[in-house]
């Protein structure tokens, strides 16, 4: 059974939608009226009787011929398709409407949980689980609340209101045959509930039972070296024996619930059967029931019986699926954006934009803490280009992954760094050693502004997370990190996003800006390319549409220049961060990255920070932090 909790967490995305909701419903409820109408007016139609005749004169030579108007029953007829037709009409506006109800709650989820999750404090979470993993979390959760929200609107509704239309019809025919009958079917039920309850008990020991054969055996065949050393087969023999015997008692009685309970309720039905069969021919030698009311009265109780076993189903089913949202909640919870969620949720349109203008990291001199880490780092961010920019005794350790993810995403009790590593570089004094942990620890260096910055050393030594750090990505857990508040990141893989070329160089939507802003947007993107040398095979990127980045029309040195166009784009940014850019490219695109980070700093005069393990990028550097490990290199060279 779910919890509370679950529910309303899947109501607050329905709220925002109520309206179409109770449309489907009304729609559904009407439909369901009409259904119910057809078998009445069908009663009607097979029990009228028409007298009308046509009538003859017979007038000396004329023969004067009375026809008769149309029939009352071919009245009744017409009357019945009509309603018919209505009914399917209705039927499909109702499942069409719960329909576009769903496709919108689905939306919703998709657009407000993947901003908000876009937006969480916590960005090395986002980054420390598989983005197709995280992204079928949150789609297939959108599609399991409106699949919710589609049944009950349809199936449930309908079920519910039918149910109660026929046993209200069933009354009305007869009140003591029904009230007998729903006795009858009320206690069979609840006895039929407490051997349910009773044959899970069961079923939760059997499924234990076989656990413990299945460890036994496993642990026989583990420590059969020592089983034959010390001759001890007669124990496990024994100790399996007991185990397999246990198995068979709770087997049996397991099998004697089902099929009792199976029985039980055969019993019931033919009861039923024989009750009904019963009371209705005294109630026809009484005169209280005609021959086609015994009939309708078994229709009707056919399809009484029928809405309940659908309703019962329904019910599990839904109740199924809302369990579905259970990951997704505790998602949001993890990321702590579940005000961010519900801000959404009070504006939400369709096809809206979400802007924020909350920045990543503080303001000068003003301090940001986690909360529900209770970070003591520290972290101060200047908007001057010549402010200083180093860490102080900085240490960050990766959170662990909860137990509500799937196995498929965890690597470990902790989260993985950025680079995948878990071997990470420790400083103490500014000596460097390594050790097993996810994160770094007691790091200290300093970055020369204005200059370009090499930190050099070997994957997994904390060069990526002091970038993430320095661009307040990531809150430390102790020390002091002096940064900037403009910021341009570029990622160890070519952060390529779904959109144009020009998209991707401006990283804004150019369709929300002005005609005079647009024409400024062109300008910079063209002084961008001719700087980061796309020109040479990118004409018009306001055309070029990249559909797939693991597939796109580009080689990896051409991605890698439209990223570097990025940077150029960014001309407020005073602080330029590169994460290992020569991955994946040959060397004549490492001498185009290196010529352009050269054109890049001359142009603008900006702080460049370049994380790299390759010894080529040396060759552009103003000042070099080595992360290898020794005492007389961990210097500024």
């Amino acid at each position: 059974m779910i919890s509370r909790d679950v529910f309303f967490f899947a109501v607050q995305f329905w709220r925002p939608h109520v309206s179409i909701m109770l449309l489907s419903a009304l729609l559904m409820l009407f439909s369901t009226s009409l259904s119910l109408a057809i078998t009445q007016i069908a009663r009607e139609v097979a029990t009228f009787n028409n007298t009308a005749e046509d009538i003859i004169i017979n007038d000396n030579d004329h023969t004067i011929i009375f026809i008769a108007t149309p029939s009352a029953f071919t009245q009744r007829c017409i009357f019945l398709a009509v309603v018919i037709l209505l009914y399917h009409f209705f039927s499909f506006l109702a499942h069409k409407t719960a329909y576009q109800a769903g496709q919108k709650i689905h939306n919703t989820i998709l657009e407000t949980v993947l901003m908000a999750v876009l937006r969480t404090p916590h960005v090395d979470r986002i980054s420390a689980i598989s983005p197709v993993v995280l992204s079928q979390i949150i789609y297939s959760s959108a599609k399991t609340s409106a699949d919710v929200a589609g049944a009950l609107l349809t199936d449930v509704l309908s079920s519910i209101y039918g149910a109660i239309a026929i046993f209200c019809v069933l009354l009305h025919m007869s009140i003591t045959l029904t009230l007998t009958i729903s006795a009858v079917l009320v206690g069979s039920q609840l006895i039929l509930r407490i051997m349910r309850q009773q044959q899970n008990k069961r079923s939760k020991e059997l499924a234990l039972a076989e656990s413990n054969v299945q460890a036994f055996t496993t642990n026989a065949l583990h420590r059969n070296v020592t089983i034959r050393v010390f001759h001890a087969e007669p124990l496990i023999l024994n100790g399996i024996r007991e185990r397999l015997y246990n198995l068979s008692m709770i087997n049996s009685n397991v099998v004697t619930s089902i099929h009792g309970q199976a029985g039980f309720s055969s019993a019931v039905t033919g009861l039923v059967f024989v009750l009904v069969l019963g009371m209705t021919n005294s109630y026809h030698q009484q005169g209280v029931l005609d021959i086609i009311d015994i009939g309708m009265y078994y229709l009707l109780l056919y399809q009484f019986i029928n809405r309940l076993q659908q309703l019962q189903h329904d019910i599990q089913r839904t109740l199924s699926l809302l369990e579905g949202l259970y990951t997704l909640e505790q998602l949001i919870s993890w990321y702590e954006v579940g005000h961010l969620v519900s801000q959404q949720l009070t504006h939400v349109k369709s096809h809206s934009i979400i802007k924020t203008d909350k920045p990543l990291i503080t303001s000068e001199n003003s301090l940001k803490e986690s909360p529900a880490d209770k970070q003591k780092g520290v972290v101060i961010c200047a908007c001057e280009s010549s402010a200083p920019i180093l860490l102080q005794n900085v240490t960050y350790i990766y959170p662990e992954i909860p137990s509500f993810f799937p196995d498929m995403v965890k690597s470990g009790n902790q989260l993985s760094s950025p680079s995948g590593s878990r071997q990470t570089a420790e400083t103490a004094d500014m000596n460097f050693h390594y050790e097993r942990i996810n994160g770094i620890q007691d790091i200290s260096f300093t970055i020369e502004t204005g200059k370009i910055n090499i930190l050099y050393g070997p994957s997994g030594s904390g060069k990526s997370t002091c970038l993430r750090l320095l661009a307040g990505l990531l809150q430390p857990h102790q020390g002091t990190i002096y940064t900037h508040e403009k910021i341009a990141l570029l990622e160890q893989h070519h952060a390529i996003l779904l959109g144009t070329v020009a998209d991707n160089i401006l990283m804004t939507d150019i369709r929300t800006l002005s005609e005079d802003a647009v024409t400024l947007a062109r300008r910079d993107v063209n002084t961008a390319m001719q700087h980061s040398r796309c020109h040479s095979f990118l004409h018009d990127p306001f055309d070029v549409y990249i559909h797939s980045p693991e597939k796109t029309q580009f080689s990896g040195g051409q991605l890698q220049r439209i990223c570097m166009a990025r940077l150029f784009a960014k001309r407020d940014s005073t602080l330029f961060l590169l994460d290992e850019p020569t991955t994946g490219l040959d060397k004549e695109s490492v001498e185009h990255l290196l010529h352009t980070l050269k054109d890049l700093h001359s142009t603008y005069h900006k702080t460049i920070v370049v994380a790299t393990h390759d010894t080529r990028m040396t060759s552009i550097a103003h000042n070099i932090i080595r992360f290898d490990g020794k005492k007389e290199n961990c210097k500024n060279d």
